[in-house]
């Protein structure tokens, strides 16, 4: 028997409030792991504190926000955390060059390509080449192949497979 309009609408809306109670509680769980982690956080952090300075277990809580303050919260403490993050982001980031944009030749001019001759074979890229000064005399630059371009093949004959 086929359902009224009445009761499909019903239905759904009965689906749709299902589908918000499980949205609720998804985000009810969210809420508590991010609250959980951040409380992690801390008391790992106080850990730390109080190993590196026993002195701070019997300070009360005016007392430890005056030494956090009058040791962090200026001018020299940002300044030393500001180096910490700098030196932090050095080590985790990886080191990238940033590449020259192309250059762009006027339009009578016509690009010019290697003859066969001169041109690289994928061996060739295994040992670096001396720079090539161009046809003009003048040097320009010439973009970096990304690390992720270059060719994984091992550079040692002994190490390939036949």
């Amino acid at each position: 028997m086929a359902k009224s309009r009445t009761e499909k609408i019903a239905s759904y809306d009965e689906q749709i409030a299902a589908l918000q109670k499980k949205r609720t509680e998804e985000l009810d769980k969210q809420k508590q792991e991010e609250k959980d982690e951040r409380e992690k956080r801390q008391r790992k952090r106080g850990e730390i504190l109080e190993k590196l300075i026993p002195e701070t277990v019997d300070l009360t809580i005016e007392q430890f926000t005056t030494l956090l303050n009058r040791t962090t919260a200026n001018p020299f403490g940002r300044d030393k955390l500001a180096e910490i993050i700098k030196e932090s982001d050095a080590k985790t980031k990886p080191q990238t060059t940033p590449t020259p944009p192309p250059q762009s030749s006027p339009t009578n001019e016509k690009p010019t390509t290697q003859p066969p001759s001169t041109q690289s074979s994928p061996s060739d890229k295994l040992t670096p080449q001396p720079p090539q000064s161009p046809p003009n005399g003048k040097l320009t630059p010439q973009p970096q192949t990304p690390s992720h371009e270059k060719s994984n093949q091992p550079t040692n004959t002994d190490d390939r497979k036949n």
